[in-house]
């Protein structure tokens, strides 16, 4: 799942973003993603990598809000 595009939906649909969100392992989520930056980091192009790092933890910081 894409979750740039689940939390656009949330937004625009928060009733269902609620049932959704609460079957998600985010802990699990978030350590797999960051497992995957520490393996990969370095095939990433340096321009890249902050703002992948960034963007992904704004990602997981809405996720964990919406799941509040």
């Amino acid at each position: 799942m894409h979750l740039d595009i689940f939390l656009y939906l949330a937004k625009k649909y928060p009733d269902m973003a609620e049932l959704r969100v609460a079957s998600l392992n985010i802990p699990d989520i978030k350590t797999t993603f960051y497992d995957w930056y520490e393996r990969c980091h370095k095939k990433i192009p340096k321009q890249f990598r902050e703002g992948i790092k960034i963007s992904a933890d704004d990602l997981f910081k809405d996720l964990e809000r919406l799941a509040a």
